[in-house]
């Protein structure tokens, strides 16, 4: 008999620049932050690093508390560029249409991270973008407003 074993959550450390440039931006010491997350020093330097769901959640918790600011994700979100989400971000950039950087996005959503999944559904000549908070032991997102409000502020920010 086979057992399923839960896959680990795992996150692009381009999650983790944007937080802590944004927080840097705002005042909050980026050694300090990143200190106080438990960032490792060469983690910000590696363009392909990956961590965990346990370092992710510290990083958010430590940003919030650093900037004192209730609405950190909402805000993170609105000044997102493409190039903050790394290749994704470029390859959106090279479509066409709307579609067709929604649909890029949703294909190589995976690269970023595995917690969550993005839909696309298109009725008549109206579209949904849907966020799904993948269950999973230990995914912190789903009890945690900030990456949420950060998603879709920023899909905003990088389709307008």
């Amino acid at each position: 008999h086979w057992i399923a074993m839960p896959i680990p959550l795992r996150f692009h450390v381009a999650f983790v620049k944007n937080i802590a440039y944004y927080a840097s931006s705002h005042g909050v010491d980026q050694e300090r932050l990143c200190r106080l997350a438990g960032i490792p020093a060469q983690l910000l330097s590696d363009p392909d690093a990956i961590i965990d769901a346990a370092l992710m959640e510290r990083v958010w918790r430590v940003a919030v508390e650093e900037t004192g600011d209730a609405s950190f994700g909402l805000h993170l979100g609105e000044g997102t560029q493409p190039a903050d989400i790394g290749i994704v971000g470029l390859a959106m950039m090279s479509c066409d249409t709307l579609h067709a950087a929604l649909r890029k996005l949703i294909r190589y959503w995976e690269l970023m991270s595995n917690a969550t999944r993005i839909e696309l559904t298109a009725t008549g000549g109206v579209a949904t973008v849907e966020l799904q908070v993948v269950e999973a032991p230990r995914n912190f997102i789903r009890d945690n407003r900030h990456p949420v409000e950060s998603s879709f502020s920023a899909c905003l920010s990088l389709l307008h």
